[in-house]
């Protein structure tokens, strides 16, 4: 297309870099059509552009710019567009306001249902599994079980009547997610990795990626430790070909969880602190927030209360601006877990109470499951004895993304120490199980959190839970202890996450 233009024949340089565009972007060089796009898009007229627009909207999203997409769809005439132009613009826009966090649950759930029903008027497999994908990550935020079933169904249904490898692997793609948010997690791995293989053969590096990210997830949830580890870099690796470093981000943000729940502090730190990196200079709420907000739990565990309180007041501001109920059930957690670290328990309470009140009452289906319960059920405990908060316990098993063995494990011994403390129990199954999966983290929260079940006195918490646990294992973890996640929070980073 370069050549044709430079040649004086604007009308073949279109079509060139149209059909060259399109096998960059599912193929993993989005940036390399990007510039071959605003080539020909200032050089030529008329109603070829909005075509060529339409591709530059594919290839910005592909790297995760959504900001800068919604700005490309909103310059498109979109009288002017065909059925299928349509519906792939209906499609970009719903999957950038939903994965860039950059409109109000409301604006996302309407545009998520806009373009899956332009999407079916068109009879495309492909168009209609894109737009169930972005349905089904909605109905994950919205705690929507019974939508994600129903998907489930669909796609499951879509794949059987295909013979196109192309549907096969969204279509595997989209159920291995529907089930890893539901929490089947051996059944996710085993759709997962069959659209791997075969978007591995047309090299579609943008689900590839998705794949790598929600196999980690499943391995991490499973107990699959190293199997996880390699995953996730997997899709830090794609996402750096493809240029996203907003996905970059989030696959560090998953793997420092992934260190913290195993103990090694000083890696988590690092995968914390690469992943704020790689926010960028215009980084989306939902990354923003997830991310302070995870980093903050790590802080508490390192006993550096000041930076947790500061981390989470900044991913609450976001997350309030956002209009984003799981980014506030995530940010209130944090600070709920920090009042309790600090013995502030009736602030502790009243935060807890807001979270109820974001959540409806239901659980969450993604990472705040598990965190969620423990803070219920403390608050039950604390406010209406050790048989209720039992009671909340056992009717609240957590599901889902959020069901990793490490807040299993952390559940369980939690519910021991409880038992304990009225003298109808002992903590010791659920802290050698502990051990034996080496989840040295868990111990360390717990410890912050005041629910040491091996210590029984509050004095216990002289020392961070981190510093406990390698006094207590000494030689288990021999990296240092670092004293804070990160050195500094870029006040530039803040702003421009808190901009919807």
């Amino acid at each position: 297309s370069h050549h044709l233009l430079r040649a004086g024949r604007p009308d073949d340089a279109v079509t060139m870099v149209g059909q060259g565009a399109e096998v960059a972007i599912a193929t993993g060089a989005p940036n390399e059509a990007e510039r071959a796009l605003k080539e020909v898009i200032g050089a030529v007229e008329g109603d070829a552009i909005n075509a060529l627009q339409i591709l530059l909207a594919r290839s910005v999203a592909a790297q995760g710019r959504y900001r800068e997409t919604l700005e490309i769809l909103n310059r498109i005439d979109v009288n002017g567009l065909s059925l299928v132009e349509r519906a792939t613009t209906d499609a970009i826009r719903a999957e950038a306001l939903h994965r860039g966090r950059l409109g109000s649950d409301q604006e996302i759930a309407e545009a998520t249902k806009r373009a899956l029903a332009t999407a079916r008027v068109t009879g495309s497999d492909i168009l209609i599994l894109r737009a169930l994908q972005i349905t089904a990550e909605v109905a994950a935020d919205a705690i929507d079980l019974e939508g994600l079933l129903r998907l489930q169904d669909t796609v499951h249904r879509m794949r059987d009547e295909s013979s196109s490898d192309e549907v096969t692997a969204l279509a595997c793609l989209t159920e291995g997610f529907c089930l890893m948010v539901t929490g089947a997690h051996n059944a996710a791995i085993t759709e997962l990795t069959r659209s791997e293989g075969i978007l591995q053969s047309l090299s579609w590096d943008v689900d590839l990626r998705m794949v790598a990210n929600g196999l980690g997830i499943c391995h991490t949830n499973l107990g699959n430790f190293k199997a996880a580890e390699a995953a996730f870099k997997e899709a830090i690796a794609i996402a750096n070909r493809l240029g996203d470093s907003m996905r970059q981000s989030h696959s560090y943000d998953n793997l420092a969880v992934l260190y913290d729940d195993l103990g090694w502090f000083e890696r988590a730190a690092k995968a914390y602190r690469r992943a704020l990196e790689l926010c960028g200079p215009d980084p989306t709420p939902r990354q923003t927030a997830s991310l302070l907000s995870n980093a903050a739990t790590l802080s508490i565990t390192l006993g550096n209360f000041s930076e947790a309180n500061e981390l989470l007041n900044s991913a609450l501001e976001i997350a309030y601006e956002s209009r984003v109920s799981s980014l506030i059930v995530a940010a209130l957690a944090g600070k709920a877990d920090l009042h309790v670290a600090r013995a502030e328990h009736e602030l502790a309470w009243k935060v807890v109470e807001d979270l109820q009140a974001t959540t409806g009452g239901k659980v969450p289906l993604d990472g705040n499951a598990g965190h969620y319960a423990r803070l219920l059920t403390l608050y039950t405990w604390a406010t209406k004895g050790l048989d209720a908060a039992l009671d909340v316990l056992n009717a609240m098993t957590s599901r889902g993304i959020g069901n990793r063995l490490a807040t299993r494990l952390e559940i369980r011994t939690f519910r021991e120490h409880l038992l304990t403390k009225h003298s109808k129990g002992s903590a010791a199954l659920g802290v050698s199980i502990i051990e034996l999966q080496g989840l040295y983290g868990v111990l360390a929260r717990l410890h912050a959190l005041g629910l040491n079940p091996l210590v029984k006195t509050p004095s216990g918490r002289t020392i961070s839970g981190a510093d406990w646990v390698l006094k207590r294992y000494p030689g288990v973890r021999p990296e240092p202890v670092p004293l804070s996640v990160f050195d500094e929070l870029p006040s530039r980073l803040m702003a421009g996450a808190k901009t919807a």
